[in-house]
Parts: C-alpha cells; structure tokens; sequence
C-alpha cells in the first residue's frame, strides 16, 4: 500500500504539471540545464580525448567522448538506473490503474531522449566515424582543389571568422561549393556561435592538438574542446525532438494504444536514437518540420493568429537550416487552401465565426502574415548564397557519373523504385554503398551495390551509412547476431505494413472507413504523397547510394509507423478474438 500511494502522489503531481499552461517554458529551457549538468559532470575535460586516451585502445583515443572510462561508466550507471526507476514507476501506474496509452507514449520519449543522449555523449564530436558528411581535419587532400571542407569546416571557418570567410576556390579562382558550404547555414551559425558563447568561459591553450598535428591541421586545445561542448545543443535538440514526435502524433489523432505503439515504434528505431549523433542539419530542420506540422493542425482547429506565426517561423527556420525543409509546405499550402474553400462554401456552421467579425480579412491577413515571415526566413540563405557565391538556386552537390557511389543504368528504373521487397536487400543488411574498381574504371556487378530506394530507406534506418566491410574488427559474433535479429524484426514488420496498407486500401474501395476519412487524415495522406514523391524524384535526379536514405523523409515515419500501429492494434484484436473463440470450442 505504502508503494502505491507513494506512485498516486508523484503521477498526481505529475498531472499537475502536465496540466499547467507554462509548462513548456519551463521544461525546454529545464532539458537544456539538465544536458549542460550531465555534460560537463561526465564529459568535459580541458583537453582533447586524444590526448586524455593517449597510451589506451586506439578505439578510446579516437571515437570516446567520456571525460574518463571511470565517468563514462558513472554515466552508463546512472542511465540504467534512470531506465529502472522509470519501469518501476510503469509497474507501480498499472498496479494502481493510473496507465494509460499516453503514459506509455510518455515512457517511450524518455527512453528515446535516453538513448539518443547516450550517444551523443559516448562519441566525440571530432571523430571520423558516426557522424554525416562532417569530413573532419583535411578528410580531401589539401593540396589540390578536390579539397571540400564538410560541416566541420563549415562549422570552424564561422567559428573563428563570425561569417564565412575561408570559401573554397578551385584553381581557377572560382569558389567551390560542393560537399557542405552550399548547405543552408542556420544551424552551422547556431554551433558556432555556441562554440563563441561557451569560450567566454572556456580556454584550453593555444596549443595545437595532437591529432590536428598528425593531419597537418591547425587546431587548438581551445577550439577542440569547445567543438565537444556543443554537445549540449545536440542533445538538447535530440531531446526536444523526441518531445514533439508524441505532440505531433496526439495532433494527428493517435489516441491511447495507438500512441503508445507509434511512439514505441519511434524509440526503438536505431536511426532516430542516432539522429542527434550523427551530426549534420537534419535533427534540427526535422525539429523545425515537427513544429511546423503541429501548429498547422492547430490553425486548423482554432485559426489562431499565434499558430499562423509559428507556422511561418518554424518552416522558415527549417529551411534556412535545411533547405529540402520547404517540401513540408506543400501539405501545409493543401490545408490552408482546403480551408479556404471551406470558409467560402460556409458548409459548417460556425465556421466563419472562428474568424470572428471579419473572417474573410482576418483569413487573408494571415496569409499574408505567413508569406511575410516565411519567405525572408526560409529563403534567405538560398539568395544571399546566389548572390554572394554564385550557388544555383536549391543546388545539390553531384557527384558524377564516374562517382564510387553512382547508381548506372545497369539498374533499371523498375527495380530501383518500384519494387519492395527488392533482391539488393538480401546481397547485405548491411549498406553497399559503392561499385566494384578504382576511379575512372567502375563497373557494375549484380550483387556488390545496393540500388533500390527503398533498400536505402529500410537500410539507413536499421544501421544509418554503416558499411560493416570498412570496420571488421566489429564483426564478431555477438555483434553479427543482434544485427540480423533487429534486421529481420524490422523485415517482418516493413511487411507487416505492406500487408495491412494493402489490406486497408482494398476495404476503402469497398466502401469501409469512409466515414472515418477526417482532415487529420487527409493531411497525413499529404504527407504521405508529398514525401514519397520529393524522394522518388530526389532519386532519379541524383542517382546515388548516399541519397537513398531514411534521413531525406523523416515524416513519412509518421504515416508509416501510424499504418503500423493501427495494424499492430487490429492484429491484437483478431489475436484475442480467435483465442477466445477457441477457448470456448474447447470448453
């Protein structure tokens, strides 16, 4: 009794705060003062890790982001007790009836900013490894103009200049923008300015690092340690993006076990729980997109003038971190022209009245809002870019036909899109990002490159990029075996899907769920086509291993993962019904 009535206190009190209108003002600052606690508690050291690990594993040296093996492992404690203390709490609501969905739903956030955070925090910022396109030290030869400095030098060159300043040029005198310096740079000016604010505390010496001087790099202590501090903004980000995947699923109508599912589906994801680590512009543009998504179904259940402003800021924000973040206009233009056809007709009561004296001004007007703060917002970077550096407008890099990772025509069009489950996903589980030869002399053989898009997608969001023949020393036994497991659990489920969206799409034509057809729905279908279709044509455009991948749609997870949970909750339903059934034939 004594157990359950302590449970009943804390879930009362925990109600209360989840019931108070301010509490986000308090919790998205609180994660961030929780992570900086954590970060320099467990991680911070006033020196690069090469050197804290210099003599130990050459695996420490170069990838580990403790301060100490002693903190790192004071870390792992205190998360696993962290993890029990909150499954104890789960038993203590079941035992006192207080469980429900959304208090799973709120479990799986936790356990998702948990492992996302472990991550981040494990692997050091300088490394080579885990992390996207960030090409550290002079990752291209310096010395010639294939040099194309990724996010890192992206990262540094605002670091140390405020602005860009070191943009590369080719021989010619022609500025060179491939790799990442003709990426929209909100969230490089972001880390860097970061980087500027925690050096006003922060100074490790001027000395150059020893890695650094390894790659003929310069590099100091300071710099290198305050590249590590921005850790804390990446988890932060990692974390207040697990927040909004459950916000962003309630707003879609996934209420109780359906909640529950999705947001178990989204924890136990391994691209999501690596996101944050991964180090690129696609947490935080994905962050933006989720805000975005939420306060247009929220405009479109108050039309409110606060959620038309939020709209605007949060898409354009996604943009001018990631420009591929403005697909998620589309939807967003669908409602707002559904809507406006709906106040025209009048087919609801009521309706104009939302807009109270004025509805078609009031409408109009926040169009115009919209427009007004989008546009500079989101497409700034992209124009200035133009102007100053001569970037086509919503550039790309390409790699070229005679890239390592080219897809040639050898595979037709057929099997690269229009297939699933495709012959490439049974060649490796893990990536084969690259053709067979040397550069210049390529060739295509059956069985040595993934090719299909949906290959890309189901890989990268298994195991991201990871090409296991590069790292063989990870391959031993028990390692091979928990990858094949969570492989195949992740093909029983991507099949799983198939057969119930199949399913599902037989019955509407039929005549069922009609009824059912909200618009909620019809804006997750938007979703749904305009994710499949931007990646389809993303594809064929750049015909690449690298852009086949999970992280270019991150909100089809949402129609995806919602398909599965409705299908996952009916098979339950049948489950129960049959046993039940044979039961009392059995009686």
């Amino acid at each position: 009794m004594a157990f359950q009535s302590w449970i009943g206190k804390i879930d009362d009190r925990v109600n209360k705060f989840a019931a108070w209108k301010w509490r986000y003002f308090v919790l998205v600052p609180g994660i961030f003062l929780l992570v900086s606690i954590l970060y320099y508690a467990f991680c911070f050291r006033p020196l690069s890790y090469y050197e804290v690990y210099e003599g130990q594993a050459s695996y420490l040296q170069d990838y580990c982001g403790f301060g100490s093996l002693g903190q790192g492992i004071a870390f792992l404690v205190l998360v696993v007790l962290a993890i029990v203390f909150a499954i104890v709490y789960m038993v203590g609501l079941k035992k006192t009836g207080r469980l429900t969905g959304h208090k799973w739903g709120v479990f799986f956030v936790f356990l998702l900013s948990i492992f996302s955070t472990v991550i981040v925090f494990a692997l050091k910022v300088n490394a080579q490894i885990g992390h996207v396109d960030w090409c550290l030290w002079n990752f291209y030869d310096s010395t010639n103009t294939d040099y194309r400095p990724g996010h890192w030098g992206v990262i540094l060159d605002i670091f140390r200049n405020g602005t860009i300043e070191n943009f590369p040029k080719d021989a010619a005198g022609n500025y060179w923008y491939d790799n990442q310096y003709y990426q929209n740079k909100f969230w490089h000016y972001l880390l860097a300015y970061f980087m500027r604010f925690n050096g006003l505390f922060i100074h490790a010496g001027d000395a150059i690092t020893a890695d650094a001087a390894a790659h003929n790099f310069v590099f100091t202590e300071t710099e290198d340690v305050l590249f590590e501090s921005t850790r804390i903004m990446v988890a932060s980000i990692g974390i207040w993006t697990s927040l909004m995947i459950l916000k962003l699923l309630e707003k879609l109508g996934a209420h109780q076990e359906r909640e529950a599912i999705a947001m178990g589906l989204f924890a136990f994801t391994p691209f999501f729980m690596m996101l944050p680590s991964i180090y690129n512009n696609d947490s935080l543009s994905f962050l933006f997109t989720l805000l975005a998504l939420y306060w247009a179904i929220d405009w479109h259940e108050q039309f409110s003038w606060h959620a038309i402003i939020l709209i605007a800021l949060n898409l354009g924000l996604g943009m001018a971190t990631k420009f591929n973040a403005g697909v998620m206009a589309l939807p967003i233009a669908a409602l707002f022209v559904y809507e406006l056809v709906r106040l025209y007709q009048k087919k609801e009561a009521g309706f104009a009245g939302a807009f109270k004296e004025h509805p078609y001004r009031t409408f109009w007007l926040q169009i115009v809002a919209f427009a007004a703060i989008v546009f500079p917002l989101g497409l700034f970077f992209a124009i200035y870019q133009y102007k100053v550096y001569n970037i086509p407008f919503g550039y790309v890099w390409d790699n070229g036909v005679e890239a390592h990772n080219y897809i040639s025509p050898y595979y037709n069009l057929f099997i690269r899109f229009c297939i699933f489950p495709s012959p490439d996903m049974f060649f490796s589980i893990f990536s084969l990002p690259y053709r067979l030869g040397v550069k210049g002399a390529y060739t295509d053989q059956w069985g040595t490159e993934d090719f299909n898009i949906w290959t890309g997608f189901f890989k990268s969001t298994i195991f991201n990029q990871a090409n296991m023949d590069s790292y063989p020393e990870v391959e031993t036994v028990p390692f091979m075996i928990g990858a094949y497991f969570i492989y195949i659990v992740f093909f029983l489920l991507a099949i799983y899907t198939l057969v119930y969206v199949f399913w599902y799409a037989i019955a509407f034509i039929g005549g069922h769920h009609r009824g059912l057809f909200t618009t909620r729905r019809a804006f997750l279908w938007a979703i749904t086509l305009t994710e499949i279709v931007s990646y389809v044509y993303f594809n064929y455009k750049y015909p690449y291993t690298c852009t086949a991948h999970c992280r270019y749609i991150l909100e089809f997870f949402f129609p995806l993962y919602l398909a599965l949970a409705s299908g996952l909750r009916k098979g339950k339903v049948y489950l129960t019904f049959f046993h039940q059934k044979h039961q009392q034939k059995a009686t």
